[in-house]
């Protein structure tokens, strides 16, 4: 039997947080956006700097440039990356900066009485953007250590090749760290000719939240922002997303105690005009549940340790996965009753309205604590200006109250169950050579 929720959580659950109802927005003439978000609890701001690039702007060959640009941005600070550091240390900031396949992001965490010099600070940074061989080449061993981190970790390496099969020749436009060989070709010429092109006023937003004023921000923005000319083109890629055409495996021998499997499929994306995205969320969320129906047939039978579900949902692509671990001994059995679960998903076996009732409680729980801290409101922000939209998380809440089991059924039925896979299992090498021997001989896992 469930507990009944508690009232701390029934609070959090009806009411819209405060900080999320009171962000106003603007757009300067030369079209940049600006967004502000009071929240006087805390005397500290978050300042964040969005572009609309990201992996689906890279060209065949280029994964990894938007990745590559975001780290050399701070070499090409006027008079040097000493020189934003000396200037946000004097304002007491913390500062960071992320690339994602739908938009790259800078921003700056410092006390309130410095929100206007974040604002320019970042101004400077954006505005003025001319790399150099001698930055490349500094900066390239940085990134090349992160991709090798990531490569040397078998769950990391098993995303990255379940990913790569299920988007095929279209990888380079969801492929956000790039690979060794992609990273080392590209050129300062590549990487300044993407600056370029993305980053002007009318492919950005200005995200600011926390202890300050509307009117302040808006007039700095103004000021730091404002004599920017915009571009009169920014290009916009044209993607053909291939359906996968057909299940694959992918088995990797690694060093590990236990088996992992991770079963990904196409999507819908995350987009302005996508009604699909919302139920998809839910069908993961009300999957994931630990007292579902299908949590209990596949970790409380004990066959699986944990199983997770989750949606990767972008402007341009979407991925659904399934993450389950097991041991060895269970490992064969786990393969096949996971994919016969996910075969007749659309049945929803043994889930009820209850379930989607606890899925869209706990979702709004989630963005609810996330609202409330001043940079999970900024960052949020930033993730839905350059995903589906700022008007798309202003219906959020409407959108999930409208979502029914029904709904969960017909996009579990459209993008997993009646959908062609990419299977990857990381394990180790003796349990893999005897799966690949039934598959071989054509039989089921």
């Amino acid at each position: 039997m469930r507990r009944p929720p508690s009232a701390l959580f029934l609070a959090l659950v009806l009411a819209r947080p405060a900080a999320a109802q009171t962000t106003r927005d603007t757009v300067l003439a030369n079209g940049l956006q600006v967004f502000v978000a009071e929240n006087h609890r805390l005397p500290e701001a978050t300042v964040v700097v969005a572009v609309r690039t990201g992996a689906f702007t890279q060209e065949a060959g280029q994964d990894g440039v938007a990745h590559m640009f975001e780290h050399l941005l701070f070499r090409a600070y006027p008079k040097g990356e000493t020189a934003f550091n000396r200037e946000t240390s004097f304002i007491d900031a913390g500062y960071n900066g992320e690339t994602t396949g739908d938009y790259v992001d800078y921003f700056l965490e410092a006390p309130a009485n410095h929100a206007s010099d974040a604002v320019k600070i970042l101004a400077r940074l954006v505005r003025n953007g001319r790399f150099s061989e001698s930055d490349l080449k500094a900066e390239r061993p940085i990134v090349l250590d992160e991709l090798a981190r990531g490569a040397s970790d078998p769950q990391s390496l098993l995303e990255r090749r379940v990913s790569e099969r299920l988007w095929g020749p279209i990888w380079n436009r969801v492929d956000v760290g790039g690979d060794s060989a992609s990273v080392s070709s590209l050129s300062v010429a590549t990487v300044q000719s993407q600056y370029t092109r993305y980053y002007v006023p009318n492919n950005m937003a200005l995200i600011v939240s926390g202890d300050v004023s509307v009117r302040d921000i808006w007039k700095t923005a103004s000021d730091a922002f404002g004599d920017w000319a915009r571009s009169a083109d920014v290009p916009t890629p044209h993607i053909d997303y291939p359906e996968l055409p057909q299940s694959a495996f992918l088995l990797l021998a690694a060093p590990v105690s236990d088996v992992t499997i991770l079963v990904a499929t196409q999507g819908p994306p995350d987009a302005p005009d996508d009604t699909d995205a919302v139920p998809v969320e839910m069908m993961t969320a009300v999957l994931g549940n630990a007292a579902s129906a299908f949590q209990s047939r596949l970790v409380g039978s004990g066959l699986f340790t944990s199983v997770r579900c989750r949606y990767l949902g972008h402007r341009h692509d979407g991925q659904i996965e399934f993450r389950g671990r097991t041991t060895v001994e269970r490992g064969q059995k786990a393969v096949l009753t996971l994919l016969n679960e996910l075969n007749v998903l659309d049945a929803m076996t043994g889930l009820a309205d209850e379930d989607l009732g606890y899925a869209r409680r706990s979702t709004a729980v989630t963005d609810a604590l996330a609202a409330e801290e001043p940079s999970g409101l900024a960052e949020a922000l930033a993730s839905w200006w350059g995903g589906p939209g700022i008007p798309a998380y202003d219906a959020f809440d409407g959108r999930l109250a409208h979502v029914r089991l029904a709904d969960v059924a017909r996009v579990a039925g459209t993008y997993v169950a009646h959908r062609n896979r990419v299977i990857g299992i990381v394990a180790p090498r003796q349990f893999l050579v005897e799966l690949q021997g039934r598959l071989a001989g054509g039989g089921q896992p």
